[in-house]
């Protein structure tokens, strides 16, 4: 078998351009919704930004 059996072309964006930190889950957050890998948007974004700003205050960087 081959790795590229288990990828999904629809989960994938090759040189994405994000502004922000927040650009990039969203566009994440949209890539696996196309990709049929999430069935609770709203409860994966929250999940998201509850790790973010747990490893931010961890660090000491502030998320913007």
């Amino acid at each position: 078998m081959r790795i590229t059996e288990f990828i999904d072309p629809r989960g994938i964006k090759l040189q994405a351009k994000v502004s922000d930190q927040n650009d990039a889950i969203d566009q994440l957050i949209a890539l696996h919704e196309s990709a049929g890998n999430l069935k609770d948007v709203a409860g994966f974004k929250k999940a998201i930004g509850s790790c973010s700003n747990n490893l931010s205050r961890r660090s000491g960087l502030q998320s913007t």
